[in-house]
């Protein structure tokens, strides 16, 4: 279990917060706070920010988003009314977690803006099938498979579509029902120029069965970041780290959340 400092701050009446510093003994002489480690004196509140006896430590926080707990809801941003912007991770009941680097976030309006990005798993799982987006091409007229090379032929009269491009993950689901899609293979080449109609795959990754059923329905995925669009969950755990050395002020946080519809 992880050690840590939990103080009590008497003006509010309760537990004010935790530090991962632990002193051995703590005092107080002329409204400055001194601890001892190793037999050695420190005065706090002095020096490099975060840092106790020599070490470094990042600033975090972590909240909970709770309204209307019982409608699933998509987080789909997050703001930080503060001066610095927060690497953040969120973690649903829904859904294993979501992040937003620090990075990723733009001042609007004087407060730090950006959109929540979820952890997917490339290719994605079965039980994440329906928190992804996967666009439907149609049924395949032909497959050839050299080695673990497979070439997928549609119909010329149909449009597989500008929004595919190499490194997508391809699936194919059996007729009639076509309801149980299957991971097929990686994206290595898509053709359509009037009389040429296919996509290349590579089947040789993790996960993925080879197709033999020319009539199978072909549809695909993009890897998790590029076409997630938030977390979706009943309630959304979130946890703030800061890296900076310097004083930072935080004043509130906000996710930008609707009724999920999947």
């Amino acid at each position: 279990m992880s050690e840590y400092t939990l103080t009590y701050k008497i003006s509010k009446g309760g537990f004010h917060s935790f530090y991962s510093f632990i002193p051995e003994q703590i005092v107080n002489v002329n409204q400055d706070m001194y601890t001892f480690k190793n037999g050695n004196l420190y005065k706090h509140n002095s020096g490099a920010i975060n840092t106790f006896y020599g070490q470094y430590t990042p600033s975090k926080i972590k909240g909970v988003f709770n309204a209307d707990s019982l409608t699933s809801k998509l987080y789909k941003a997050f703001k930080i009314t503060g001066n610095a912007a927060w690497d953040v991770t969120l973690v649903t009941d829904l859904q294993d977690s979501g992040h937003v680097d620090a990075e990723w976030f733009k001042i609007k309006e004087n407060s730090y803006f950006a959109f929540v990005r979820n952890y997917g798993s490339n290719p994605a799982h079965e039980k994440e099938y329906e928190l992804r987006r996967f666009d439907g091409i149609a049924v395949s007229s032909s497959i050839s498979n050299v080695g673990t090379v497979t070439t997928i032929n549609f119909p010329l009269s149909v449009e597989i579509g500008s929004r595919i491009s190499i490194g997508d993950f391809l699936y194919s689901a059996a007729g009639p029902s076509y309801n149980a899609p299957v991971l097929s293979g990686q994206v290595t080449n898509v053709e359509q120029n009037g009389t040429v109609n296919r996509i290349t795959i590579e089947t040789a990754i993790s996960g993925a069965t080879q197709p033999s059923r020319q009539d199978d329905f072909i549809l695909y995925t993009k890897e998790s970041i590029s076409e997630s669009n938030g977390v979706i969950g009943h309630y959304c755990i979130f946890e703030m780290t800061n890296n900076d050395t310097n004083q930072v002020e935080l004043f509130a946080v906000e996710s930008e959340l609707m009724k999920s519809f999947r």
